[in-house]
């Protein structure tokens, strides 16, 4: 676990990463290779603190806030504007004009490979809806899992032509992105893995390893990657939303696999 601080406690800073948990995040780590020690720090905010926690940041002189699980819908609430207009979950907040991105749609993007067409979407929390966000716009077609069907079925109404795929299975699918916190609370998730393999995106990471979806995936002959590519990508993205400056992706990325 990283050092993080209770909301009530944040230090001074200019930018934070916001969750419940938010222990695992590398975040700061992977900012501070950029902008020098205690500029971006995390911070646990409970999700029925967020308004108040905010507040109590703006109130300390901080710029802008990545929101992870499960806060992404209340800095939705929370913003004024957002892009994209009509975007479901947010990501990332401008502090001074209450204004949302979500640059997770922008990090997916750029993982994805250009000959992706089938998708398979595992979750249907801030990160899934992002995910079929980032697919769509490439042109995919798009299914969806998650463990509850209801949830599933909510997120697939959003998007017309996004089916719900009632099983875990990934058989005529050459591209799945798993964006589920399954396996961070000790239940990973049983992958029939029968089918021609093709790329597989895991959006969480394991510090110095590869999630166990992602292994998985590699011993069925997929192509497997963790997010710390995605995390990454976000980020240089929120700080150009933020300020307008373009950080140095790779050296941020070499900070993360440290």
């Amino acid at each position: 676990m990283r050092p993080f601080f209770e909301w009530r406690d944040a230090p001074a800073a200019e930018f934070a990463v916001l969750g419940d948990p938010i222990g695992h995040s590398l975040s700061p780590a992977m900012f501070e290779s950029v902008l020098g020690a205690g500029q971006y720090v995390a911070l646990r905010v409970p999700e029925a603190e967020f308004s108040e926690a905010l507040a109590h940041l703006i109130a300390l002189g901080y710029l802008g806030v990545n929101a992870t699980l499960p806060l992404k819908f209340a800095a939705r609430e929370w913003a004024a504007y957002c892009d994209p207009p009509g975007v479901e979950a947010v990501n990332c907040l401008r502090l001074s004009d209450r204004a949302g991105a979500n640059t997770d749609i922008e990090g997916i993007q750029s993982r994805i490979p250009a000959s992706a067409k089938q998708a398979l979407v595992l979750g249907a929390g801030g990160t899934a809806y992002s995910a079929v966000r980032a697919c769509l716009a490439r042109g995919m077609s798009v299914a969806v899992w998650n463990r509850t069907r209801p949830r599933a079925e909510e997120l697939c109404a959003k998007f017309p032509g996004v089916e719900l795929h009632a099983e875990l299975t990934v058989g005529g699918f050459d591209t799945v992105i798993q964006t589920t916190s399954a396996e961070r609370f000790g239940e990973p998730l049983q992958l029939d893995w029968k089918g021609e393999p093709g790329f597989f995106l895991d959006v969480n990471y394991v510090e110095g390893a590869l999630t166990q979806a992602c292994r998985d995936a590699q011993t069925a002959g997929w192509q497997a990657e963790d997010g710390i590519g995605v995390l990454v990508a976000q980020a240089v993205a929120a700080y150009r939303f933020w300020t307008g400056e373009t950080l140095d992706a790779e050296r941020m990325e070499m900070a993360a696999r440290a």
